[in-house]
């Protein structure tokens, strides 16, 4: 009877056990779940989920080991509540910092909200949030090739359809000033409200990014007002004869069906050609008397200033790509891209940059080697779970040892 009723006992405790349980995964608002303790979820496949494909062997065992390096780093103080993190490896495309390529690749880690939904807990199968850590940042260059026409036009190499571009495509402007200052230094950090995902977001993105350069080196440096007028002239020059190709084509075109219809004795369709043989020619006129007319003024400008006026740093205007990369709106319909008037001495005018040759020339034979880190938190404005994520675990992100990979060759 004693067994019995122990039995009957410990059936009784395993029942209120399981009642236990399954009330406890169940919720009534998402709210209530933000104090759970959060978890790291481990990827169980290959964290660089194919993008690795575009690594070399020697790449991407340098890239793995920084960023094993870099997982560990942050991991140091790792604590949220309310969701998960996931780890994923990601691979940029070819990015030439100036005139030399150094390969690009990203730590992400990801952050999943808890959900309460008809009073189940679930995970998140999107996230908001997400700490992003890159190795050799692919800064978007602040002048862009004005055609895809003739695009190839402008590789510094012109017989090559890849590899670094001229000039004048590899400058860097930054509106928010203080960007440089973290670039040069690796000091403070800059946010910027990216808006919301779509019109329903009533949280906006914010993205909070702080720069980690080598200690002693300068990644930037000025673009003086010589060199980024030589620059331009080169662009023109390019310009010239990317533009003056399509109708090199045509004029030869025309003369060889000229000749076929003068034997043939086709009067109109002879006619025909030699018009459009007359126009194309008329265009390539046109085109080198802009291309002229620019490069006069320019060429001014480079003979008539001082040495020391030359080597000041170049300041534009901060509407120039709103004008088709002119001075002046107008000019565009004149003469064309990039229409040089003068420099923009004002105090809003943007500074232009370039990345530093004696800093990026290290290690060219090993592309995967870190020489910049940036790391950019992405979190939602007004969100109680993206307030726990920085208070929790940003706030005592370890840069100290994130910067540590700077050291690994």
């Amino acid at each position: 009877m004693l067994s019995r009723y122990k039995s009957i006992l410990l059936l009784f405790s395993t029942l209120l056990l399981s009642a236990t349980i399954v009330v406890g995964q169940k919720c009534v608002d998402t709210k209530e779940l933000l104090s759970l303790p959060g978890k790291l979820v481990e990827s169980k496949s290959n964290p660089f989920g194919g993008s690795e494909l575009e690594l070399n062997p020697s790449e991407r065992a340098t890239a793995t080991k920084n960023l094993n390096t870099i997982k560990s780093a942050t991991l140091k103080n790792f604590k949220i509540s309310g969701g998960t993190a996931q780890i994923g490896y990601r691979v940029n495309d070819k990015y030439y910092f100036g005139s030399y390529y150094h390969r690009t690749y990203k730590y992400v880690l990801s952050f999943y909200m808890y959900l309460c939904v008809d009073g189940k807990r679930l995970t998140s199968d999107e996230y908001g949030n997400d700490l992003v850590i890159t190795v050799n940042p692919d800064l978007h260059y602040y002048f862009i090739a004005p055609n895809l026409e003739y695009e190839n036009g402008f590789y510094a190499d012109p017989k090559k359809f890849e590899g670094p571009m001229i000039g004048l495509f590899s400058y860097l402007v930054f509106e928010n000033k203080d960007m440089v200052n973290m670039i040069q230094n690796g000091t403070g950090f800059v946010e910027q409200n990216m808006g919301g995902s779509d019109a329903y977001d009533i949280h906006p993105d914010i993205h909070r990014t702080w720069f980690i350069p080598q200690k002693g080196k300068k990644a930037l440096v000025e673009v003086t007002r010589k060199e980024y007028l030589q620059n331009i002239l080169e662009f023109y020059e390019r310009e010239r004869i990317s533009q003056t190709k399509k109708y090199d084509r045509l004029i030869n075109e025309s003369i060889r069906y000229m000749a076929e219809y003068e034997k043939s004795g086709n009067k109109a369709m002879y006619q025909s050609h030699l018009e459009n043989k007359n126009n194309a020619t008329k265009e390539i006129e046109a085109i080198r008397t802009r291309s002229t007319t620019k490069a006069t003024t320019v060429s001014g400008i480079l003979k008539s200033n001082t040495e020391e006026w030359l080597n000041q740093p170049a300041r534009i205007s901060p509407q120039i790509r709103n004008n088709s990369f002119c001075d002046e709106a107008s000019d565009y319909k004149k003469t064309g891209y990039f229409t040089f008037r003068s420099f923009y001495d004002r105090p809003d005018g943007n500074i232009v940059y370039k990345w530093a040759p004696d800093y990026f020339n290290q290690h060219i034979q090993s592309p995967a080697v870190p020489l910049l880190l940036s790391v950019r938190m992405r979190y939602k404005k007004n969100s109680d779970f993206s307030a726990g994520i920085m208070n929790d675990y940003i706030k005592n992100l370890d840069f100290d040892a994130i910067s540590k990979v700077l050291l690994v060759k």
